[in-house]
């Protein structure tokens, strides 16, 4: 309150509004340049009003992008050189009809410069009298345990929802069939996770020669369900809405469940 009130007790507020130059400044530094035109299509309609000097002054104004802003967060110092060797991790992976690109994240994930101790595969297969095709669970020989489960009921929440029954390292790597990870993934998320105080994360994923946007660590606005390491304790006595089964946007809600528990992304 005392930031608003005066001395003599009556609140004050200021109603500074943006004049026209600025206005223009703004949407042409922080739009796609169509919408200058058509800001200065709805002065003409609607206001009556041809703020022309505005307009034309506006086109000597570079547009700002995302990378001008800073989203850096504070918690992280660093890849500092720490031991790692405790860091104990899981990997959920949903599966329906993708033999071969489920092998190919296996084999990736055995190179990794720091294993996860245990694989959790929730295999689906609707079809009644259908069995198994992952014949090299078995027939390989795999440096990190494998949890396998084959269901005949079909959808990620519920694929998921099985997985995080058989979760029994600290952390949780919940991933996509089909992803490839550089060889060192793991053990270098280990370290930003160690040197920090966060508790959930969410990784880029992106195709190979797709331009990144962010390049810096980023408090996120939601959660990536295929691409995400979080703490056992924080999902604990969590499972994704089976209403969104089918659908989209159980990642988002899970991670809404995320934060409502306190933790950020």
């Amino acid at each position: 309150p005392n930031l608003l009130k005066t001395n003599s007790g009556k609140l004050e507020f200021n109603s500074n509004k943006a004049n026209f130059k600025e206005l223009f400044r703004f949407v042409k530094q922080h739009y796609k340049l169509i919408w200058i035109f058509i800001l200065f299509v709805d002065f003409l309609i609607y206001e009556k009003k041809v703020p022309l000097s505005a307009f034309v002054l506006s086109f000597f104004y570079k547009r700002r992008t995302l990378n001008d802003l800073n989203f850096g967060v504070a918690d992280f110092k660093g890849l500092n050189a720490i031991d790692n060797k405790a860091f104990s991790i899981d990997v959920v992976i949903p599966t329906i009809g993708r033999k071969k690109f489920l092998y190919d994240t296996l084999k990736n994930l055995s190179k990794q410069t720091l294993l996860p101790k245990q694989v959790i595969i929730v295999e689906q297969n609707p079809e009644p009298n259908s069995a198994s095709e992952l014949d090299f669970l078995k027939s390989e020989v795999w440096p990190f345990k494998i949890k396998h489960q084959f269901t005949h009921q079909a959808g990620v929440c519920n694929a998921r929802n099985l997985a995080l029954k058989f979760i029994k390292n600290e952390w949780v790597f919940l991933a996509d069939d089909d992803i490839v990870l550089g060889h060192n993934f793991i053990d270098e998320t280990s370290k930003i996770i160690n040197n920090s105080t966060q508790k959930a994360f969410t990784f880029r994923c992106h195709l190979k020669d797709e331009p990144l946007v962010f390049k810096t660590v980023k408090q996120w606005e939601t959660f990536g369900s295929g691409c995400s390491i979080v703490n056992r304790e924080v999902i604990k006595d969590m499972l994704f809405d089976m209403s969104f089964e089918f659908g989209f946007g159980e990642d988002a809600d899970f991670g809404m469940q995320i934060r409502n528990k306190g933790f950020d992304i």
